[in-house]
């Protein structure tokens, strides 16, 4: 029995170090859009760390998460010492349907669009919402949910948080990825 335990662990174990190798990677920094229209880059070093949420107006996961988002955005011991922003990458949601999502939502952090697709497929965005936390330097130290569930009652990690925290603190981030659930991202266009 031991023997087959054994055989079995090790190929689940190289899947799931295998997914979760990913967060360590350098991403890089990339251009998207502001709603009106002007460049801008976002996962670059600059005068604080920064996190990206990417999230949508249709879909109701991310909005489950619209409040958590703002909290964390609105904390006051993260004030002047994280950059919070947005990134919406559904292509069948515009720019007024994204500004106006935003208003009725009580989004005051920035919310960028991707038009291109570039930062979508360079992150290997896959579902909203999804989050990436980079340090000052621009390099990624968290990729994957805000938390782990949903269901605001049934939360057991602050996984974003955690981050957050351990980053402020100067201490290394334990957990740099786990697994976002959500909804998937909208194109009209087909990859490069």
């Amino acid at each position: 029995m031991q023997s087959i335990f054994r055989i079995l662990s090790v190929p689940f174990a190289i899947c799931v170090f295998g997914f979760f190798s990913a967060s360590s990677a350098e991403i890089g920094s990339q251009s998207v859009q502001t709603l009106q229209g002007e460049k801008v880059i976002i996962g670059s070093g600059g005068a604080m760390p920064q996190v990206v949420f990417v999230l949508a107006t249709r879909c109701p996961i991310s909005n489950a998460y619209n409040d958590r988002m703002m909290a964390l955005a609105t904390d006051s011991v993260f004030a002047n010492k994280i950059r919070f922003v947005g990134l919406n990458p559904n292509e069948t949601e515009n720019n007024e349907e994204v500004r106006h999502h935003a208003t009725e939502n009580n989004i005051t952090f920035p919310i960028y669009r991707d038009p291109t697709y570039n930062i979508i497929e360079a992150w290997k965005i896959k579902v909203t919402p999804e989050v990436f936390l980079f340090d000052k330097g621009g390099k990624l130290v968290y990729h994957g949910r805000i938390d782990d569930n949903q269901d605001l009652k049934k939360i057991k990690s602050n996984d974003l948080r955690t981050a957050i925290e351990r980053l402020l603190a100067g201490k290394s981030v334990l957990v740099s990825e786990t697994h976002p659930f959500g909804c998937s991202i909208k194109r009209l266009t087909h990859s490069k």
